[in-house]
């Protein structure tokens, strides 16, 4: 079990199946995207929005079990923040820690990014969900945040140092 860039692989109708029966898991009356416009899409991804996939090996076989986006922000400052959307894993696969693993990857990924923060939108009944990987309520009860900068305390600290001279 891998996970990748979705830019970075081979868009096969094998890809395109395992995405579409996940983007859609949600809401399966939707209209979805034919196997050229998605590629299309996927090949001209701009270069702050990254989508990672979780592959698994069946019987020699690649599985997309699971896919989150990246979106990155930059800021005035010299942080980026980064938006993680379209998080979504197999209904199959819900007990493998998959979406652990995801999170997990996009932490360390907006780390490497310069991104001071993560936030996430989710539903009423995932904020708890979220709660366990750090996240915490921002201003509206559904939108979350977690601070991924290492040295954010430090700065904190040396501003309320600095402002004792």
């Amino acid at each position: 079990m891998m996970i990748y860039e979705l830019t970075k692989i081979e868009f096969t109708m094998d890809i395109y199946n395992d995405l579409t029966a996940l983007l859609w898991l949600d809401n399966p009356e939707e209209p979805q995207n034919n196997y050229e416009t998605l590629k299309k899409i996927v090949q001209n991804l701009p270069s702050n929005q990254i989508i990672f996939v979780y592959i698994e090996n069946n019987n020699f076989k690649k599985h997309i079990v699971g896919i989150v986006t990246l979106l990155i922000k930059q800021n005035l400052n010299t942080f980026c923040d980064g938006i993680i959307e379209d998080l979504k894993v197999s209904l199959s696969d819900k007990n493998e820690n998959i979406t652990e693993q995801l999170l997990k990857h996009i932490e360390e990924f907006a780390l490497k990014k310069n991104c001071k923060h993560l936030f996430i939108n989710c539903i009423n009944y995932s904020v708890k969900f979220f709660g366990n990987f750090g996240f915490k309520k921002s201003n509206h009860p559904t939108n979350l945040y977690k601070t991924i900068d290492k040295f954010d305390s430090y700065r904190k600290q040396l501003r309320y140092d600095n402002s004792n001279c």
